[in-house]
């Protein structure tokens, strides 16, 4: 069992956002490079005074990925643009960490993803929104800092969300939401 450290990096991200105009900005003044993300575990989350009502409890998580951030923040849009219908002028906040670990195990982020999800599922009832398919972990990790899931996961310290929303039939986000 090895051990990954995590530390979390935050974003702001709005629907309409540009690579290279609004996100690498960013990025550098976080001193991380475009290649440091493609081994990147990233937590798509809603910001406002809003959150996502799970089975469990409330988080603003709407999905947990990995891999090549850029892509696949791109590959994400056409559903982001989907949510504006909630976000309205809120922005999304993205976490991105880049865990490191003792050893050569090129697929720790695949992991930290998988142990995410699961720790997500456990605390939430449910994946979160977006996600499709649980993954699975192929090694089994300590994570540290300890709760270090958490800080991506949960509302956070001195946050105050007054709506916690779900979908209704009506929405393009029931099924996926109430899927089993």
């Amino acid at each position: 069992m090895a051990q990954i450290n995590i530390n979390w990096h935050w974003i702001t991200y709005e629907i309409g956002s540009k690579w290279k105009k609004d996100v690498l900005p960013q990025l550098g003044k976080l001193e991380i490079s475009e290649s440091d993300l493609s081994s990147s575990v990233y937590v798509i989350r809603v910001a406002g005074y809003f959150a996502i009502k799970y089975p469990k409890a409330i988080s603003p998580v709407l999905y947990i990925g990995e891999g090549n951030f850029k892509t696949r923040i791109e590959q994400h849009r056409n559903w982001l643009g989907n949510m504006s219908e909630i976000m309205s002028e809120f922005p999304l906040e993205i976490a991105f960490c880049l865990p490191k670990c003792t050893g050569n195990n090129h697929c720790r982020h695949k992991d930290t993803e998988a142990a995410m999800l699961h720790a997500f599922k456990d605390k939430f009832g449910l994946a979160p929104l977006k996600n499709k398919q649980m993954e699975y972990a192929r090694i089994d990790h300590e994570y540290l800092p300890r709760l270090a899931f958490n800080d991506a996961i949960n509302i956070g310290r001195g946050v105050r969300c007054d709506w916690a929303i779900e979908p209704m039939p009506s929405n393009i986000h029931y099924n996926e939401y109430h899927r089993v």
